[in-house]
């Protein structure tokens, strides 16, 4: 069988019953760190759980930190070593646990976090401890923003391939 005709097979398989949009929709709501931690997937709901007790939330908290972790080792031997770490977007931004986790035991590395300005960061910040090679920074992103910039950069993209000039 060709590997077009066992993927046409398997995804009808896996569908089943069910439509494309109601799979996307599953794996959109119902997979991820929502399965994983047994809440709806928001990083603040799972952190609460984590800390009111909760043993599956805690564990996804400590999975998606190793992969925030496994990235930075990655760069940091890429890159051979790094001038700043920048935590963005809604849970690097919004995280202290994350942010503290993530740089836990990288001293060696010269990322230094400093407790209290982690715990206090609001805005574009510096919480790196003073003395620490690198600096850690907090940064506010506009997510609606730059996925609106990309929308447009591709619409004005077709516009110019589907121009009869």
């Amino acid at each position: 069988m060709a590997t077009s005709q066992l993927a046409q097979t398997t995804l009808r398989s896996v569908l089943g019953q069910h439509g494309l949009d109601e799979m996307l929709a599953e794996l959109a709501e119902r997979s991820g760190m929502a399965a994983m931690s047994g809440t709806g997937g928001d990083m603040r709901d799972i952190e609460a759980a984590a800390e009111a007790g909760d043993r599956r939330a805690a564990l996804a908290i400590d999975v998606y930190v190793t992969a925030v972790r496994d990235y930075v080792g990655a760069y940091l031997v890429e890159l051979g070593g790094t001038d700043a770490l920048v935590f963005t977007g809604g849970i690097g931004q919004h995280s202290p646990l994350v942010r503290s986790k993530g740089c836990e035991g990288l001293d060696f590395a010269g990322v230094m976090l400093d407790a209290g300005r982690n715990a206090a960061a609001t805005g574009e910040c510096r919480i790196d401890a003073p003395g620490s090679p690198t600096a850690i920074w907090v940064m506010p992103t506009n997510e609606e923003l730059i996925v609106a910039r990309q929308a447009a950069e591709l619409l004005a993209g077709r516009q110019e391939n589907t121009r009869d000039d």
